[in-house]
């Protein structure tokens, strides 16, 4: 395991040097008004999981018809942020998070000092730092690869339930109860590999492959009951190994 990760890391810094050592010549591109289509050195870019839009679209054609994009950022659908910085035409370095929360009360609108409350919450949080590089361009459109550090943290999931689970009794207290625990904690090296249409000046629709070398830690599932032993429902573990990781397919991207 020592000479594989010993080997990993040396390939992934040659790649670093072999990417972003030199720089081509630039792909340039204008409007018929003379406007610059394609990103510059300098320009920031801000970008959002484009999904939302894809089901508004879908639903244009469909009989139901189609209601307005929106974005929940749930713990079971969250959303993905992105933020960009060329530092020159082709290469730039930027952040990727993908973030969500969900909670669920039954009943709702109670009083917890006076009746029975059962409450699910639970979050999920991703970020990633990461070059990227434009090595192939063709008009409007570009194919782009980078690499980066990413980390990652989801709540516990089955059938029943996600993230931590509360049960509080007003009346009865001895009938509380709660589990919590199971949240998977990793981090590691991610790969980028995509391709990015610009429909108008600085605004583009990107679709993205992510793969990262992930450390996943699980901790332990806990059934706790006040004035009684902890229960672990599930035991912890630990995972090394290739997967993909959290990152939005589709982005779209406004550069300024």
């Amino acid at each position: 395991m020592k000479r594989f990760l010993t080997l990993f890391f040396v390939l992934v810094f040659f790649s670093y040097q072999v990417a972003f050592s030199q720089e081509t010549d630039t792909f340039s591109l204008k409007s018929k008004r003379g406007i610059t289509i394609l990103p510059e050195k300098g320009d920031y870019a801000l970008g959002i999981d484009a999904t939302p839009f894809l089901y508004y679209l879908g639903g244009l054609f469909s009989n139901s018809g189609a209601s307005a994009p929106y974005f929940t950022f749930t713990a079971q659908n969250p959303g993905a942020i992105y933020v960009k910085k060329m530092f020159t035409d082709r290469k730039a370095i930027r952040l990727a998070f993908r973030i969500g929360y969900s909670q669920y009360t039954e009943p709702v609108g109670t009083d917890p000092d006076e009746d029975i409350k059962y409450v699910n919450s639970a979050a999920v949080f991703g970020l990633q730092v990461a070059l990227e590089n434009a090595f192939v361009y063709k008009s409007r459109v570009r194919a782009y690869y980078g690499a980066g550090i990413i980390f990652e943290k989801y709540p516990y999931q089955d059938e029943l339930g996600i993230g931590t689970i509360s049960y509080k009794d007003a009346e009865d207290p001895d009938n509380d109860w709660k589990e919590t625990g199971g949240i998977d904690i990793g981090g590691g090296l991610g790969g980028i590999l995509g391709v990015e249409v610009f429909f108008a000046p600085k605004i583009s629709l990107a679709g993205e492959f992510n793969v990262g070398f992930m450390f996943v830690k699980t901790t332990d599932r806990i059934y706790v009951v006040e004035g009684e032993d902890d229960e672990i429902i599930d035991r912890g573990s630990t995972t090394l190994g290739f997967d993909n990781t959290a990152s939005g397919a589709l982005v779209l991207s406004f550069y300024f």
